[in-house]
């Protein structure tokens, strides 16, 4: 064999040693994917063979140490599990988890989540008497029970609330809308056209949002707002009734829908800034 031919069997054989080398390299590889995708199919068996308890009186009270219990925490869940970690068979699970929740924490009186028809009812009254405005300042709201409303109508919708849970279960539920956590009395930064909001209702707080509300209105603006019945005929105190004294009232609706958990009466009033 002369050298050439040598050169030329070396060479074939390195080439089958790197390409041996390169297929037992993928083979690992592949191994290795496959043990961990094995491995995640069987913790994903092993979550879904755990039991699971209702959200409707039984999760919140039942729940093991492990599981969500926060919103927050179940908000991480569904995120990674495109799943909740109750049983639930509505079609609402944000409003009725924080529902349950504040039941079990013993919030009795003072649950004022917006219930569906009265959110879908405020949202129609702002495309009603909202003009050409196609931006709506969803003020205090929540998990973004009237935003999803708004959005269905067409609406650009920003947001604020107080409550970083509520802020980030709205962002999750409707990441094409800006909501930012917030004090409503931190916020004068500028004024518009068209406002929404269920606001606080706690006495002081309500005399301050609706004299915030006054000052945010751009001349002609308008604002649809859930409050207590009656509360727009108040001439105290002083600070509301000057207040109300600027807005003129555009429509009045009772509403016949219950808030979960509290009673009161309430009407919806659409205001216009004078």
């Amino acid at each position: 064999m002369n050298r050439r031919q040598e050169e030329s069997n070396r060479a074939c054989t390195n080439c089958r040693s790197a390409n041996r080398r390169q297929t037992e390299s993928h083979q690992a590889r592949l191994n290795g994917r496959g043990a961990k995708e094995e491995n995640e199919v069987k913790e994903e068996n092993k979550r879904s063979a755990v039991k699971k308890f209702a959200l409707n009186n039984s999760y919140f009270k039942n729940r093991r140490p492990d599981d969500p219990e926060t919103l927050s925490e179940i908000v991480a869940y569904h995120q990674q599990h495109g799943d909740l970690p109750f049983r639930y068979d509505g079609d609402n699970w944000p409003y009725d988890t924080v529902c349950e929740r504040q039941k079990r924490r013993g919030v009795y009186h003072c649950q004022f989540l917006t219930p569906d028809a009265v959110a879908e009812r405020m949202a129609q009254l702002a495309k009603r008497y909202g003009g050409d405005t196609e931006v709506v300042f969803d003020a205090c709201c929540g998990t973004g029970q009237i935003t999803k409303e708004l959005l269905k109508l067409g609406f650009e919708v920003t947001a604020f609330d107080i409550d970083p849970e509520m802020v980030q279960v709205h962002n999750y539920l409707y990441p094409n809308c800006c909501a930012r956590v917030a004090d409503f009395r931190d916020i004068d930064d500028v004024q518009r056209s068209l406002i929404i909001s269920n606001p606080p209702f706690d006495r002081t707080i309500a005399v301050e949002f609706i004299g915030w509300l006054t000052g945010s209105l751009a001349p002609d603006g308008r604002a649809v707002v859930l409050l207590p019945e009656g509360y727009v005929n108040k001439d105290k105190p002083k600070a509301l009734a000057e207040s109300l004294s600027r807005l003129k009232v555009l429509h009045r609706a009772r509403v016949t829908e219950k808030f979960v958990h509290t009673g009161g009466n309430f009407e919806i009033v659409v205001l216009e800034r004078q």
